[in-house]
């Protein structure tokens, strides 16, 4: 499936800005690879956990 990040906003309820700098601080932890349009989750235990213990919040959007 092929969504840009204005899609995946619409699809959660959030801003393209939102959507993009979550991804690059999901890139710079190492929860997921991006490789042109592809993007990888290589721990979906790692990703909860993260988002789980709220440092998205904390640091994404400081």
């Amino acid at each position: 499936m092929s969504l840009t990040h204005s899609q995946i906003a619409e699809y959660i309820g959030a801003v393209r800005e939102t959507v993009t700098r979550a991804l690059i601080s999901f890139k710079e932890c190492g929860l997921v690879e991006i490789r042109g349009c592809m993007l990888r989750i290589p721990s979906t235990t790692a990703l909860r956990n993260y988002v789980e213990r709220g440092y998205l919040r904390q640091s994404a959007f400081a």
